[in-house]
């Protein structure tokens, strides 16, 4: 890479790598040329261009002593509304003319301009084009790949280049040094170093160093600079490092592997219990006579329909509220703050029902879908209820510790069980469930009011709230008269 961060000249390294042609660089950069380096983003001492890429752009300008060649690296921070604005208005908004402003540069004062961002895409760059055309020769030739965006700006006076790309290497490092007598023509370099430079920009690696050995001896006689067992050494460390990576790799695909694997085997033992699970219910019959004889017998069992769906059983099932905590109740009742104690014919009401010596029975209906399929119970509303709805069922779709037992009986085939366990639900009123009680107790008297649920004890006589309260109140005065 062109550029590296938090290394000094003597240690300059690239992935821990150490680079042996640091002879190049101290033989070359004595007596050549100034150099400054800017970064927008970190302080100008932490940031230089590597030994082996200034030495080479060095060794090919070695005799313009008076040439100062200034590298800026810059990062673009622009939005969509910047993009926005720079395609529909045609001027470059600040912070893009900010990033990608040029210096004064003359013949003595050459550069480029690195802008670096993720943002130089299909939107932006035709916007661009439109203010200033790009180098379309130079950026085809510094184009690497399908997704590597990059457009070259030359400035007018042709001493400074805006290289604007979403990636940098060393690759396109190479190619820029390669190419700097056509840059700056007005370098006027020798044909000898035009060709060295021609021969860098190539592939053919001994042609190139037969050339530099060959200039550079000339230049300084007493020195060689590249000798072949550095060049072996390094190899061996870049073999070494892409072995590495090769290896992580592997390890890396190998553990993805485990997991497929895993998972794999985790599919087909659910097939294979899916499979199991087909052929039993596929050998056995869903309903017996034991079973059809208890929904016929079972008192607490209105109706019984097949379910729409044809997956399952409707039960209407009409049970008195009998489970439930006396104290939790006796707390209640004694509390004359409590929404039961603010209106005393409620009042009454509950004390007959739920006190110790009742005359009352508080019962309710449920309506309740039993899938078969899918082996759970839920709730049905609506209108088709006989009498109050059970509290806890039917405005929350709450069962209660039951609903656990219930399901369990039905994944495993025990459908007498599961429906037991249902119209044990039904029975149960949790004084402690404030908004259930709440609901209960503003549903009685008015949207259920009409409904015949509360039962004198010791008859089959039903009253609604009505009847139940005229009912209390002429007992309450046969008793004093």
């Amino acid at each position: 890479m062109p550029f590296v961060t938090g290394a000094t000249y003597s240690d300059a390294t690239i992935n821990e790598l150490p680079w042996v042609q640091e002879d190049i660089y101290q033989e070359s950069i004595l007596p050549a040329v100034k150099y400054t380096v800017y970064n927008q983003t970190r302080p100008a001492s932490d940031i230089i261009i590597h030994p082996q890429t200034l030495s080479q752009l060095f060794a090919i300008l070695y005799q313009q002593l008076d040439v100062t060649v200034q590298f800026e690296q810059r990062a673009l921070t622009c939005t969509s509304y910047d993009i926005t604005a720079l395609k529909t208005e045609g001027i470059i908004p600040h912070p893009i003319e900010e990033y990608t402003r040029a210096w004064d540069y003359d013949s003595k004062y050459i550069g480029f301009i690195l802008v670096l961002s993720n943002k130089f895409n299909q939107q932006l760059f035709p916007a661009l084009d439109k203010i200033k055309p790009d180098e379309k020769a130079l950026s085809m030739i510094f184009q690497e790949s399908i997704n590597h965006r990059v457009r070259i700006y030359k400035e007018a006076n042709g001493y400074c280049y805006r290289i604007l790309t979403n990636q940098w290497s060393w690759d396109m490092a190479r190619k820029l040094i390669a190419l700097m007598p056509r840059l700056f023509p007005h370098l006027q370099v020798s044909d000898e170093v035009h060709t060295l430079c021609k021969l860098f920009g190539g592939t053919d690696f001994e042609a190139w160093a037969n050339a530099y050995n060959t200039w550079i001896t000339k230049v300084r006689p007493p020195i060689k600079i590249i000798n072949r067992e550095d060049i072996e050494q390094l190899c061996r460390h870049i073999l070494a490092k892409q072995v590495h990576n090769l290896t992580k790799r592997l390890d890396e695909t190998n553990s993805e592997i485990d997991n497929y694997e895993q998972a794999l085997t985790t599919l087909y033992r659910t097939a294979q219990s899916l499979k199991e699970r087909i052929y039993q219910h596929s050998n056995k019959t869903l309903f017996n006579d034991e079973f059809i004889d208890y929904l016929q017998k079972n008192k607490a069992i209105v109706k019984c329909r097949p379910d729409p769906a044809m997956d399952g059983l409707r039960l209407l099932i009409r049970t008195p509220l009998h489970y439930y905590d006396q104290n939790a109740f006796d707390a209640i009742i004694s509390n004359p703050r409590s929404d039961l104690n603010k209106d005393p014919e409620k009042s009454m009401l509950f004390k007959a029902i739920y006190s110790s010596t009742p005359s009352l029975e508080l019962w309710t209906d449920t309506w309740c879908r039993i899938n078969l399929a899918e082996a759970k119970c839920d709730r049905i509303t609506g209108n088709n209820y006989k009498l109050l709805p059970q509290p806890h069922i039917y405005a929350a779709n709450c069962w209660g510790d039951n609903r656990s037992y219930i399901q369990k009986a039905l994944i495993q085939g025990e459908h007498i069980n599961a429906i037991e366990q249902i119209i044990a639900a039904t029975k149960n009123l949790n004084w402690f469930d404030s908004t259930i009680i709440n609901w209960l107790l503003r549903g009685i008297n008015t949207e259920y009011a009409n409904r015949k649920t509360f039962k004198i004890i010791g008859t089959d006589t039903f009253l609604n709230y009505h009847e139940a309260i005229a009912y209390l109140t002429n007992k309450e005065k046969e008793m004093t008269s």
